[in-house]
Parts: structure tokens; C-alpha cells; sequence
């Protein structure tokens, strides 16, 4: 409408406001013209386990239990990190469709193009440094160093790793990488702040992933850094008594939609500018602009979310759910 008809947005109304294209106006729009509504797809809702009081308080004297013995005194010892699938071309769980319609087929749904990212948060309020695992094998499989945002995030402590195998997910070899580029760091300059001993002991949760759960991984740790206790979130309660996952990864997923829908829009503005027919427009998809672009993306999420009131607040919201529900 900015480019077709702009003018509407200039006339002033009887009340002396200006026309906006408010969602309201637009979904009332589509269905008196088109009769589309919005539609959306169903998910399950996440099965807890049956005695999921129990584990819960199982989980949180096991934490006590090892704060106790490790003389871990400072929150900033105890650290959660959570791994999500971050797609690179967006799809949706909703879309217009005329009403009615048996069959609604939603755009982007198939899309599998996607890397893993890891995020990792301190009870005392402290966002880590990301690491970001794109699939493949070489580092042509990364963001290119040019990439708008790249020399910032590399300045935060960002890692770009390539998988070295046909997925983009987590292996032993990156987990390794995770903790001896970031995890490491964090805790030694924490060590320093507070006058604590090199061996002091510190907390790591982890989620049941095979990868953190394999003996591999367990061994490595034991024999390289003996003073990370690795704890695990029990299976199943993840949406409970994950910090990371409760009340991180929602923020961080939602702002790098919306920087998604940045690119999308300012790219569609671009053709529309260039004088190409709204039909006629074709989103760059390729594989290596939309890594490119994940770099911008991640920064954006890292400074939305990068707020110790808000990662606070996630884990004394833990805390007192565990009170609550016991």
C-alpha cells in the first residue's frame, strides 16, 4: 500500500488521525474481500512424567546437595546452557486460507536448512558468549568474516563452528570447543573477580542430549577440567527446570524472527523500489546468503536478551516454582 496507493496514509480523518494498517484492519480486510482467516497448525503439548513432583525436588536437593559440598558460593558458578534449532529460511504454523478449507498448506514448513545454536546463562544473571554450529565439513560451510556483524560478535566471544558432519547438530568435538572457548573463560575471569582458587568447583546443567550424556564427553570432562560438576536436567522436564530453555530461548527465537522479517521486508522494499511487479519478486534463498545473514541475527538476539534483570528473573521464577509446587 506504501507504494501503490501512499496517499491514504496521509488523509486525515473527522478525529483528526491518520489511517493505519493495523493487523485488525488487515485480517478484517481479508476476510470481507477474500474470506481468509487466520488458520494454525496443532502441536502435542509436552508429556511430564508421572511423579514429575518427586524428580523435580530430587533435582533440586541433588543441586543443593553439590553447591553444599563444592562450596560454590558465588551464583556466577553455576551455569545452565541449552541447544536449539534455529532454521535459516522461516517458515510459519499459520496462514490465510479461505474459510472453509479442509487442506491448508503452510509455506516454509519442509524448510530443513537450519544450524544449532548454544546458549548458556549464569544464576547471577550473566548471558555467555554464543556458539553457533552450521552442517558441513570446512570453514566455507561458516558465515563469511565480511558478513555485517561478524567482527562484533567475534569481539563478544562468539564461535562459529562448521559440525565436520552431515548435520548441524552438536557433536563431541564442538561441546569440547564450547567449553574450552567460553565456558572456561567465563568461569576463570569470574574466579578472578571474586578471589576464588583455579580449582574451584562450579555447577554445569545439561540436558539429556547423547552427546553431553556419553561417556566420551563425561570421561573428557573428569580428566580435563575435574572441578566442572555436570549435572543433568531429568528427562522430560526440560520446560520446567531448565533455566535456559523456561524463559531464554523464547526471547531469543522471537528476535531473531523478527530480524528475519527485517531481511525480508527490506529486501522486498528494495524490489519494489527497483520497479519490479510484486509478482515478480524472488527472495535470495541461497544457502550462503541466509548463513551470512544468521551473523546480524544472532547479534541482535544476544543484545535483546543480554539483560541480567531478565536472566535473573528467569532463575528465581525457577525457585519459586520449586516452592510453589512443593
Amino acid at each position: 500500500m506504501g507504494y501503490s496507493i501512499p496517499q491514504v496514509f496521509d488523509v486525515i480523518s473527522k478525529d483528526g488521525t491518520t489511517f493505519k494498517c493495523s493487523i485488525a484492519w488487515v485480517r478484517k480486510f481479508l476476510e470481507n474481500n477474500l474470506r481468509w482467516v487466520l488458520r494454525r497448525t496443532t502441536r502435542a503439548a509436552q508429556k511430564l512424567p508421572t511423579n514429575v513432583d518427586e524428580i523435580l525436588m530430587q533435582n533440586a536437593l541433588r543441586l543443593a546437595h553439590t553447591c553444599r559440598d563444592g562450596v560454590i558460593f558465588d551464583a556466577a558458578f553455576d551455569v545452565n546452557i541449552d541447544q536449539t534449532q534455529i532454521t535459516l529460511q522461516p517458515g510459519t504454523t499459520s496462514t490465510y486460507e479461505e474459510r472453509g478449507s479442509k487442506q491448508v498448506a503452510v509455506l516454509g514448513a519442509e524448510e530443513k536448512r537450519a544450524f544449532t545454536l548454544v546458549v548458556g546463562l549464569s544464576a547471577s544473571g550473566d548471558l555467555l558468549p554464543y556458539q553457533a554450529i552450521y552442517r558441513g565439513k570446512t570453514i566455507k560451510s561458516l558465515p563469511s568474516p565480511s558478513s555485517p556483524g561478524y567482527a562484533e560478535c567475534i569481539a563478544l566471544g562468539f564461535q562459529f563452528e562448521f559440525s565436520s558432519t552431515d548435520t548441524y547438530w552438536s557433536t563431541f568435538a564442538t561441546m569440547c570447543t564450547y567449553v574450552n572457548n567460553i565456558l572456561v573463560p567465563y568461569w576463570n575471569t569470574q574466579k578472578e573477580r571474586v578471589g576464588a582458587s583455579p580449582d574451584q568447583e562450579c555447577i554445569l546443567r545439561l540436558d539429556v542430549w547423547s552427546v553431553h550424556r556419553s561417556v566420551q564427553f563425561r570421561t573428557w570432562l573428569d580428566q580435563t577440567h575435574p572441578w566442572i560438576k555436570y549435572r543433568y536436567v531429568p528427562a522430560g522436564t526440560t520446560g520446567l527446570a531448565q533455566p535456559a530453555d523456561v524463559g531464554l530461548q523464547r526471547p531469543t527465537k522471537l528476535s531473531i524472527k523478527q530480524s528475519q522479517r527485517s531481511d525480508i521486508i527490506g529486501e522486498t522494499i528494495a524490489h519494489l523500489k527497483a520497479g519490479n511487479a510484486p509478482t515478480d519478486i524472488r527472495l535470495d534463498t541461497k544457502l550462503g546468503v541466509l548463513c551470512n545473514r544468521s551473523v546480524n541475527w544472532l547479534l541482535a538476539a544476544f543484545k535483546a536478551t543480554n539483560r541480567k534483570d531478565l536472566i535473573k528473573m528467569v532463575c528465581l521464577n525457577l525457585f519459586f516454582f520449586y516452592k510453589h509446587r512443593n
